[in-house]
């Protein structure tokens, strides 16, 4: 028989593909939703950040920043439960994981935040004489320069 916390985060696991967020306030919002049930209503938290993936630490601040206010909780001093904010990524993305242990209980929820790719432009944006690329002299190849 599998154990309940594995067939909860098993679970978990095949609805991840359902909750995908189109920005990463979508991901956060879908996450502090999820987050929600497991939270007494006016319950201080405070939320521990961490950010495992090559996302840029302004974008994890403004995403734990996000998550504080869909949770409309207060970041409260002193012994408060603490709820563990993981921003990882995988080849298809990144990966936004909540956890909380409270009472011998832990729980786990997460979603994933999968940016949208860049515009490339067949051109390159500035001229090459403005980025301080100049051409090699012929010489360079072997050719004699002729002035």
């Amino acid at each position: 028989m599998i154990p309940t916390v594995l067939r909860g985060l098993l679970l978990i696991l095949l609805f991840v593909p359902l909750a995908d967020g189109e920005t990463l306030e979508d991901a956060v919002r879908t996450l502090a939703r999820l987050i929600s049930p497991h939270l007494a209503p006016g319950e201080p938290l405070r939320i521990v950040s961490r950010n495992l993936s090559s996302l840029p630490s302004a974008e994890a601040a403004l995403a734990q920043d996000a998550l504080a206010r869909g949770l409309r909780k207060t970041v409260a001093g002193g012994p408060s439960p603490e709820l563990i904010f993981t921003v990882s990524e995988n080849l298809q993305g990144y990966l936004l994981v909540a956890w909380m242990e409270r009472n011998g209980e832990r729980w786990v929820e997460m979603t994933r935040y999968r940016p949208a790719p860049l515009a490339r432009s067949a051109k390159p944006c500035l001229p090459a004489a403005w980025c301080g690329i100049r051409r090699a002299p012929s010489s360079t190849y072997g050719f004699p320069v002729t002035g």
